[in-house]
């Protein structure tokens, strides 16, 4: 099976698009017999970048260029059809094209996945992905999708290459208590509102001094780089780095950043580099805003509004708030740890998982299973159960017509048991693992496809319910993922 990727990248539009897509790619790579990369006028450096990775790219014909949807679907739904295999997942990120464009290509693949960041158009996709930090992100793309599309939301989910992983939890407790000894400028590969050269004017009284070591990262295809280098040349405190290969390292031995308020902002996080934000486009704007008020960084605003004054200001409270710079990395640490690409890749090569009825023959294993210390952790009801109690709680739950009790198993077996009990009109969940199931990420789908097994069997309920343990926090980001919103807290007294 293969993989397909519809996305642009330019001097004007940057290239964050394409290297978030690059760093999806690479967590599919053991997976799918081959990816694509769809995309109008790339850039030929850029093209040869995706083809060193052993990608295959395919330009969109030259009348794509007028920006009609429709051309556009029509050229790629004519790349897709050529492919020798069948493409399991089409991957667009791509602002210019909504629900009418993935509609029409939707009958070439198998699944289709949106990347946005706007929430300002309708989609008709399987899965929408947005990485970004949003208060009350849940609602974000109320009425712009299905209620059966599955949405992947929040930094969690940042798709960043595996070196920001690999990286691991950078200890920047006693680094922010020191004075800072080395800056980072990046604003992406293609800086396209001159923001670095804005940002070398204003540090231009800290190079004179020569005391802070400072860094610039471009790319090779920097319109205005010849500019940059020039204005680097004059500092020897001053390294310019084109095309670096290795962001991650760089970054972790950096003490403070200053760059763009985009997919950047997941980089610098995942190892909890303190940083100076700016939006250098308009969808960076209220990222920016809601990051910095939830103490992630600190954002001065669209680029149109900042000027040098601004900037050599903010970077004077930075260096002189050792406070402030480790509670930006100890917050962006919190919530970005560097591991979206390979949650994505994981969820998108899962298997379907089939649902059908627990019956007595399953008596044994669910013996087991349900004993397994894994899943008396966190159960009701922590401790062992014997064949007698659990043979007989089995055979009346399978009498019991308010109760629901099944299984989950894909190609490799069972995965998973799932019980719904009728309560006052609604559904109550209960669900466990297979043990050795547990870790592969399949506790979200297990639930996913039990609630459409109960659509399809029930429509008269509206409402499933679960209660879960509070210190339980994996199983709450599991049903959370799963579409369960929190709906209320239950506290308890003991009387002794």
């Amino acid at each position: 099976m293969h993989i397909a990727f519809r996305v642009d990248a330019s001097s004007r539009i940057g290239t964050g698009h394409l290297m978030r897509c690059l760093a999806l790619a690479a967590q599919l790579r053991s997976k799918f017999s081959q990816i694509h990369f769809i995309s109008l006028d790339l850039p030929e450096g850029l093209r040869a970048l995706i083809e060193a990775q052993g990608y295959l790219s395919h330009a969109l014909p030259l009348g794509c260029r007028d920006g009609a949807w429709e051309d556009d679907a029509a050229g790629t739904r004519e790349i897709l059809a050529c492919q020798p295999g069948s493409i399991a997942w089409l991957v667009v990120d791509h602002y210019r094209l909504d629900a009418r464009w993935e509609k029409s290509v939707s009958s070439v693949v198998g699944q289709l996945l949106v990347i946005d960041d706007l929430a300002d158009r309708p989609h008709e996709c399987d899965v929408l992905l947005d990485q970004n930090f949003y208060h009350e992100m849940d609602v974000r793309y109320k009425g712009l999708v299905a209620d059966s599309t599955r949405l992947f939301l929040g930094p969690r989910y940042a798709l960043l290459r595996q070196d920001f992983a690999d990286a691991g939890r950078v200890d920047r407790a006693a680094r922010s208590q020191e004075p800072v000894q080395a800056m980072q400028v990046c604003f992406g590969g293609a800086d396209p509102t001159r923001e670095t050269l804005k940002v070398l004017e204003a540090l231009a009284p800290i190079m004179d001094q020569g005391e802070i070591r400072i860094e610039v990262v471009v790319g090779a295809a920097c319109a205005h780089l010849p500019e940059i280098k020039a204005a680097t040349e004059r500092h020897a405190c001053v390294d310019l780095v084109v095309n670096a290969s290795d962001l991650a390292e760089r970054m972790i031995k950096a003490d403070l950043a200053i760059g763009a308020a985009g997919s950047m902002s997941w980089e610098r996080a995942s190892v909890g580099l303190p940083s100076i934000a700016i939006a250098i486009a308009d969808n960076q704007r209220l990222l920016g805003h809601h990051a910095a008020q939830a103490g992630l960084h600190l954002f001065l605003g669209n680029h149109q509004e900042v000027s040098v004054t601004n900037i050599r200001d903010a970077v004077n409270v930075a260096l002189s708030n050792a406070d402030m710079r480790y509670v930006f990395a100890q917050r962006s640490q919190s919530i970005c740890d560097g591991r979206g690409a390979a949650r994505v890749a994981r969820i998108m090569s899962l298997q379907p998982i089939n649902i059908r009825p627990v019956t007595l023959a399953d008596a044994r294993d669910m013996y087991e299973w349900r004993n397994a210390a894994v899943n008396r952790r966190y159960s009701h009801n922590d401790q062992e159960i014997s064949w007698d109690t659990h043979i007989g709680w089995l055979e009346r739950s399978l009498r019991n017509p308010d109760r629901a009790l099944l299984i989950g198993q894909d190609s490799q077996g069972p995965v998973g048991v799932l019980r719904y009990d009728r309560l006052n009109g609604s559904w109550m969940t209960s669900v466990y693992l297979v043990p050795q199931r547990h870790g592969s990420g399949l506790g979200e789908s297990l639930l996913r496809d039990g609630l459409a097994w109960l659509k399809q069997r029930d429509s008269g309920v509206h409402e499933v319910l679960a209660e879960i343990r509070p210190e339980n926090h994996a199983s709450r980001d599991v049903f959370l993922r799963a579409g369960y919103k929190p709906a209320f807290m239950t506290y308890v007294a003991e009387l002794t």
